[in-house]
C-alpha cells in the first residue's frame, strides 16, 4: 500500500514525465522478458509469461490514452511492474 500511494503522489505531481517513464519502464522490462522467453522453444508456460508480459505493459498504456484517473493509472503501473518482475523471476528460475 505504501508504494501505491507513493508512485500516486509522484504520478499527481509529475503526471506527464511520471506516465512517459512509466511506459519507457514498463516497455523496457516487457522486451527484456519478451527476449528471454523466445530465445527457448516455445511452451505452455513461455506463452503464459508473454499473455501476462504484453498485458501489464497493454494496461497501462490502455489507462493512460483512455485518460483514467491518476490513482487507477499508478496502480496498473505498480501491478505491471510487479508482475513483469514476476516473469523474470520465472525465467531465470526456470
Amino acid at each position: 500500500m505504501f508504494l501505491i500511494s507513493t508512485v500516486e503522489k509522484i504520478f499527481h505531481t509529475y503526471f506527464l514525465l511520471a506516465a512517459t517513464a512509466g511506459l519507457i519502464v514498463l516497455g523496457f522490462l516487457g522486451s527484456v522478458n519478451v527476449l528471454y522467453l523466445t530465445s527457448t522453444p516455445p511452451s505452455f508456460w513461455g506463452w503464459l509469461g508473454l499473455f501476462f508480459t504484453v498485458m501489464a505493459t497493454m494496461r497501462f498504456l490502455a489507462f493512460f490514452l483512455a485518460q483514467y484517473p491518476k490513482r487507477k493509472l499508478a496502480e496498473a503501473f505498480v501491478t505491471g511492474i510487479l508482475l513483469e518482475f514476476l516473469v523474470l523471476l520465472f525465467i531465470f528460475v526456470n
